[in-house]
């Protein structure tokens, strides 16, 4: 039988304080106003950047362009 390890990094606990702060932050606020913030928090991460510079080179996601189906009639 294996002895159980300590965790060095506990994934969850972190997710579950980090979704507690943003929650405090969001409190009170309409869900306009909660949009906005989340928008800013999520623009200023790299990744966010990383994707809207690939977004760019590449254009939209083919799921998301518009239908250049004709339509009945």
């Amino acid at each position: 039988m294996t002895k159980a390890r300590k965790k060095q990094f506990d994934c969850v606990e972190v997710k579950r304080r980090a979704q507690g702060a943003i929650s405090k932050e969001l409190e009170g606020h309409s869900p306009k106003e909660q949009y906005e913030t989340i928008r800013q928090l999520a623009e200023d991460l790299p990744l966010w950047k990383e994707l809207v510079e690939g977004r760019q080179k590449t254009g939209p996601h083919p799921a998301r362009a518009p239908s250049k189906r004709r339509k009945a009639g």
